[in-house]
C-alpha cells in the first residue's frame, strides 16, 4: 500500500502496510511472527488478542489518515473483517 507520509509516521508496523496490496489478519501475523523471530527469538510466540488489537489499531490509523473516498479506506472494512474470520494458517500463538 502507499500510505501517505504522516500516516507511515504515526503506524507501529510501516513496513507491513507499505509491504502489502490488501491487507489481512493472516498476512499481519506472518510479518509479526518473522518481526518476533528476528529481534526475540528466545520468545517466538505471539499472544492472540495482543496481535489481533495491534492488528486493529494499525487500521484505525490508517483510516484516520485517508479520505473514505481513497482506495485504501475502501480495503480497510475487508481487513477489520478478517480479524474475526478463522485462521487458515498455523502460528505460534498463545
Amino acid at each position: 500500500m502507499k500510505l501517505n507520509r504522516k500516516c507511515r509516521e504515526a503506524l507501529r508496523y510501516p513496513e507491513y502496510w507499505g509491504s502489502i496490496h490488501i491487507p489481512s489478519l493472516e498476512s499481519f501475523l506472518r510479518y509479526r511472527q518473522q518481526f518476533q523471530e528476528q529481534t526475540e527469538p528466545q520468545n517466538p510466540v505471539l499472544n492472540k488478542e495482543s496481535e489481533n488489537l495491534s492488528c486493529q489499531r494499525e487500521i484505525d490509523t490508517i483510516r484516520k489518515f485517508h479520505l473514505a473516498t481513497s482506495r485504501i479506506y475502501k480495503v480497510m472494512p475487508d481487513a477489520l473483517k478478517s480479524l474475526t474470520a478463522p485462521l487458515r494458517i498455523h502460528h505460534r500463538l498463545l
